[in-house]
């Protein structure tokens, strides 16, 4: 796929001209030098037969202050011989720095296609005092644009698919990398507490350093995803933002938006992976986010990471640390639990098994005929509850839904059925009809005959 990347320094715009041009708020807006810490893709469709890659980078800092700068910078430069064309963006209200000139030597260097853009020129008497300074960057006359304000947008999206034309590289198909979300394709989100080792299993799943890995809690702040394919099954992974308790957490800080897109992150998954430090023993907020992905519906895999930094555990070790682990986890008590070390690519093929099974459960469709063959079992081993002077008389029953599966199950009152009841009836189900390892199961108590 023809790939676009947006370059410049720190805090010229370069996020709120790709949130403008993908339509969305992917990537993080603040005043804050380097909020961006990775790359962030979209994809935008200029017309139904061609579709470009928008990637916004973070800034290249001209001397990175610290370890998360100096990775920042190396990847991004790293990241550009991937494109097929360079927007090299300035500040249009400013005359150029020694950061502009650094890039613009790079970028001569690497010698890409490249349109040279000098943003936020909403104030024409700004820009009119800066225009003829940027002409020493080397790179001619500017296009004048505006992202925060819309202003010359829908003219360089022309521009960019001028030159992905000349380029004959357009090729949008649902083979093309996975571009087509489909049925076929898994969408699955990475979350847990920070500094677990979310990041690095991306990188690790994905086959590449796709996002920034450190030390340091919170080095993740926009969801980053990536499409690939294992074993001929196609993946659209996220990696978010750790999640920590909220109490901990200043308000409107870029935490607290890096948290809310994380959470949004997990609404459009299909599968959750639920990662965890298998030295640490489950907490309070592990368990908060196993309550959210029950709540939310979603899929799981718990993943306890890390392996390789903790003594080998036997069969019956692990047995026992799967057991612990699911009795605290018990919102998702459903999930499998997989031992990884992402640092070592350590047992990624027993958690690409775990999330396709955790799929084809979320996915499942079965029969009225087997549904209600299950359903009188339950009622032969379940003693029917009683409350306002009847007896609850469960008639029959319906899957309505998947992703999750929900089964509705057709009674003479609702209103007499316990949550006791529920439980043990939900449990039965996935006794004798399927474990559904990995999803939730919803069971909905109707009356008779409602749809």
């Amino acid at each position: 796929m023809f790939k676009v990347f947006i370059v410049g320094k720190p805090n010229v715009g370069k996020s709120t001209l790709f949130n403008k041009l993908v339509k969305q708020r992917k990537a993080i807006v603040d005043d804050q030098p380097g909020v961006t810490r990775d790359a962030v893709y979209g994809d935008i469709w200029i017309d139904e037969h061609r579709v470009f890659r928008l990637v916004d980078t973070c800034g290249i800092f001209q001397e990175p202050e610290g370890v998360i700068e100096s990775l920042m910078k190396e990847r991004t430069v790293m990241s550009l011989s991937e494109a097929d064309l360079i927007l090299f963006l300035v500040n249009g209200q400013s005359p150029p720095t020694s950061e502009d000139f650094e890039i613009a030597d790079r970028l001569r260097v690497l010698g890409k296609p490249l349109l040279f853009i000098a943003n936020k020129t909403e104030s024409s008497k700004r820009y009119e005092d800066v225009y003829p300074q940027l002409f020493s960057l080397g790179f001619g006359e500017p296009i004048a644009i505006s992202a925060e304000h819309k202003i010359g947008t829908a003219w360089l999206i022309d521009e960019i698919a001028e030159r992905m034309d000349a380029a004959e590289s357009s090729k949008p198909s649902a083979v093309d990398e996975g571009l087509n979300v489909s049925e076929e394709t898994i969408r699955v989100t990475i979350t847990g507490k920070p500094n677990v080792g979310k990041s690095m299993l991306l990188n690790a799943m994905c086959g590449k350093e796709r996002a920034l890995v450190t030390d340091i809690p919170g080095t993740t702040r926009d969801p980053i995803d990536e499409r690939f394919v294992y074993n001929d099954q196609s993946y659209l992974v996220i990696d978010s933002a750790g999640i920590r308790k909220k109490t901990k957490v200043e308000y409107k800080s870029l935490e607290s938006f890096s948290i809310s897109r994380a959470e949004q992150a997990m609404e459009t998954a299909d599968v959750v992976l639920l990662v965890m430090d298998a030295r640490e023993p489950v907490s309070e907020q592990d368990q908060r986010i196993a309550g959210m992905l029950e709540k939310k519906g979603k899929a799981s895999v718990i993943v306890l990471n890390k392996i390789d930094a903790m003594p080998s555990l036997s069969q019956e070790q692990q047995r026992e640390l799967v057991e612990t682990t699911l009795q605290s986890l018990y919102f998702i008590y459903y999930s499998p639990v997989v031992f990884v070390s992402a640092k070592e690519k350590r047992n990624l093929d027993r958690l690409f098994d775990a999330i396709n099974r955790s799929y084809a459960s979320y996915t499942t469709t079965f029969s009225t005929g087997e549904i209600n063959r299950t359903l009188e079992r339950i009622k032969l081993i379940l003693p029917a509850p009683t409350g306002k002077g009847k007896t609850l008389n469960m008639l029959y029953a319906t899957q309505v839904a998947n992703k999750p599966p929900i089964i509705a199950i057709h009674v003479n009152d609702p209103q007499i059925v316990p949550a006791s009841y529920k439980t043990a009836v939900k449990k039965q189900f996935r006794k004798f009809l399927n474990p559904l390892s990995g999803s939730p199961l919803f069971l909905k108590f109707v009356p008779r005959g409602e749809s």
